[in-house]
């Protein structure tokens, strides 16, 4: 391991340490202590998008509203502090819905956060509309998709994929939408439990190995998103799209692993036969 790689390990290691040190923290009624552990950590990257992202990822409710507001409050450029703050306060019920009022509605967080917060004002037809009309940069394309894993709700990920392929996003959109989610599938993937909106985040995998071009420099990408599917896929134990997927691994590196998940389905699907 590189002294690159092993510096990053060690701070996410202490930023692990500050989420949980922060939920403990903020579970007790002692306000002084809280104070004194903040404080000198304040100076030290307590307020960097990587702790947040973690508190996130961790459903940590009560620390992303205290990182938020110290984010809000401190940051010379607090830059998505106050819409975390606020899409947050609305799915912890700390705000009220229509609390989603101070954000844009051309954001496609926050139609993902209204069908979550109030699935029953907000219909699978007004979702597709809605997403349909955003206008949003990439930054705000990130958001989105990560909100969709910090609750698991791949249903609204694919969702706002099939929007992003009626819009035809340009190769250069597509490989960064790509690169969101396969990060955030390598940091938090091995946490994802198999629910019934899982096999959504491999059709997602999917659709964007889809809208990307068939040409050689893309191969390996497209060969890589496969790859993520099929290992979703199998998680699912939907067989028959795991191996599907593997056809489509076709780049030597993916090959191996590719290789490993269809003889593991092929056992499973005998196991299953003979049961």
């Amino acid at each position: 391991m590189s002294s690159r790689n092993r510096l990053a390990v060690l701070e996410r290691t202490v930023n692990l340490d500050r989420v949980a040190k922060l939920h403990h923290l903020l579970q007790g009624a002692a306000t002084a202590s809280l104070h004194d552990y903040v404080a000198p950590q304040m100076e030290t990257g307590l307020l960097s998008d990587e702790v947040l992202d973690i508190a996130r990822a961790q459903q940590r409710f009560s620390v992303v509203l205290f990182l938020a507001t110290l984010g809000c409050e401190n940051l010379p450029t607090p830059n998505d502090r106050h819409q975390w703050l606020t899409v947050y306060g609305v799915l912890s019920q700390a705000e009220p819905p229509d609390a989603l009022d101070q954000l844009n509605d051309k954001l496609p967080i926050w139609w993902l956060t209204k069908a979550m917060a109030a699935p029953a004002s907000l219909s699978a037809e007004a979702l597709k509309q809605g997403l349909d009309t955003c206008e949003c940069d990439l930054c705000d394309l990130d958001a989105a998709f990560e909100l969709t894993f910090d609750f698991a709700r791949f249903d609204l990920g694919i969702a706002l994929i099939e929007s992003l392929h009626a819009a035809e996003l340009d190769t250069q959109a597509w490989l960064h939408v790509a690169n969101t989610l396969v990060t955030r599938f390598t940091q938090y993937g091995g946490e994802l439990a198999p629910s019934a909106r899982l096999p959504d985040l491999a059709r997602s995998f999917a659709r964007i190995a889809d809208a990307l071009p068939n040409v050689q420099a893309l191969s390996p990408i497209k060969s890589m998103l496969a790859l993520k599917a099929a290992q979703v896929y199998l998680r699912c134990r939907h067989y028959a799209e795991a191996l599907r997927e593997c056809d489509r691994c076709t780049d030597a590196q993916d090959q191996p692993e590719a290789g490993a998940i269809r003889a593991q389905v092929e056992k499973k699907m005998r196991a299953l036969s003979t049961a």
